[in-house]
């Protein structure tokens, strides 16, 4: 297996096209977010609930997943072992679960697929440790700008960048459970060429779901590839390829995320990009029907951001995405065709932002999700910030179209099913009591049908 990746790091660094990779110039990259609402902020100057774990907050946690990072951050729940191979696929966030769909993980801005029961959990770790940045968590409906499954709020996980200087690293751990990781790096700029590879392998004798014996082996490859076309306009590709093993699970996914980022002269910024990814998955132990085959995401998206006078940012998009399922319990597809529009208004000392996103899907129909969030900067160190806004979450394919049996019952599925729909409300206020303490106080409520 160690060969096998190996092989497919040098493949992908010497088959793949030069593209380019997006970068942060405004500011350190650990102050600045994007997740919230698809521009950059700074964290305390966001309008909407926000948390931000930087790269000194992950490697100072000597956390072994992303479920470990996240298990003190307040509105989480995290159910798991905490050993790699495990899924944590019974996290909450605001008494939401993942694994039912009411929380959307993204990484690099891209949904994800798996991860905890094959075709329908979404476990939080879905990326060692070592290969990311940081973390962009958004509490509270998302729809507007994620559509479906965003109604508890986005984790956006954020990988390393493509290094601006020669970057070298190795790194490894052993644990309980007989657990290890071991992890190599190499990336670097060349003119307006740059790039970065990552590979990582990981074992475990300890099962996803709490059993006490397992056998898990996963291994990781993350490429990034960025192209300088001017100082306005870049590209980018991200290739990811992830295969995972338990006694009686077998997943393999891989990723292509190109995208291409340009200034224009009136200041507003046109960004164009999207994403394939593939899941296969061979699911079987006994008393449960094996369950096999490929689900796979195809998304477009283009979104166009522009300044209006000195105190207004306006940003308009559209998004296509289709579903493919080609497996043992289903051969269906299914698309969504997104618009959304969003304005932030800067009216000291309010911070504003109202957003709606119409979302047509092939199989259930037409939602409308619209959001509005305030900022009250009250005093120096005071913010109060507000929102109120829809979600909707799709049904998921085990619900669709998966029957199966699990020990002396069955699930049944329902192509009937129609989307469940939330409106969620939540006030906070902080207060930064010297640098790097704060104290912030939330209350929030959905209402879900």
């Amino acid at each position: 297996m160690v060969v096998r990746i190996l092989v497919l790091v040098v493949l992908l660094l010497f088959t793949s096209t030069a593209f380019a990779e997006n970068k942060e110039k405004d500011a350190k990259l650990e102050e600045i977010i994007v997740t919230a609402t698809k521009t950059p902020h700074t964290l305390e100057d966001v309008p909407v609930e926000t948390t931000l774990i930087t790269k000194e907050d992950i490697e100072n946690s000597d956390a072994k997943n992303v479920s470990e990072i996240l298990r003190n951050i307040p509105g989480f729940y995290i159910q798991g072992e905490n050993v790699p191979g495990s899924s944590a696929w019974r996290s909450s966030l605001r008494g939401f679960s993942f694994d039912s769909g009411y929380g959307l993980i993204l990484i690099n801005g891209e949904r994800v697929l798996g991860g905890a029961m094959g075709e329908y959990g979404i476990s939080l770790n879905q990326i060692p440790v070592d290969m990311i940045e940081r973390i962009e968590i958004v509490k509270g409906p998302a729809s507007v700008l994620y559509g479906s499954d965003a109604m508890a709020g986005v984790v956006n996980i954020i990988t390393k960048p493509v290094p601006e200087t020669p970057l070298f690293t190795v790194s490894g751990g052993y644990g309980s459970y007989d657990s290890s990781s071991a992890n190599i790096a190499y990336g670097q700029r060349i003119n307006k060429f740059g790039f970065l590879v990552s590979a990582q392998r990981e074992t475990a004798e300890r099962g996803r779901y709490g059993a006490s014996e397992d056998d898990f082996r996963g291994e990781y490859v993350l490429t990034k590839l960025s192209y300088d076309i001017s100082e306005k306009a870049f590209l980018s590709l991200g290739i990811n390829y992830d295969h995972l093993q338990w006694k009686y699970q077998d997943e393999e996914k891989l990723r292509f995320s190109p995208a291409f980022e340009i200034s224009l002269p009136d200041t507003s910024v046109l960004k164009i990009k999207g994403y394939w990814y593939r899941l296969n998955m061979d699911s079987f132990s006994p008393g449960y029907t094996r369950r096999f085959g490929d689900i796979s995401y195809t998304q477009a998206e283009v979104q166009y951001t522009k300044p209006i006078g000195n105190n207004q940012l306006v940003t308009a998009g559209g998004e296509y995405l289709q579903r493919d399922i080609e497996a043992s319990f289903a051969d269906k597809n299914d698309t969504f065709q997104s618009l959304y529009l969003q304005d932030e208004i800067n009216l000291k000392p309010f911070d504003i932002v109202i957003g709606g996103r119409l979302d047509d899907n092939s199989l259930y129909g037409t939602e409308v999700n619209p959001k509005a969030s305030v900022l009250w900067e009250a005093a120096a160190n005071t913010r109060v910030r507000a929102s109120i806004g829809r979600a909707f979450k799709s049904p998921t394919i085990r619900q669709l179209y998966v029957s199966f049996k699990h020990g002396n019952w069955w699930n049944k599925p329902n192509e009937d099913l129609n989307p469940e729909v939330s409106w969620g409300y939540s006030a906070g206020i902080e207060h930064r009591v010297f640098k790097g303490l704060s104290a912030n106080l939330s209350v929030f409520r959905n209402d879900v049908k």
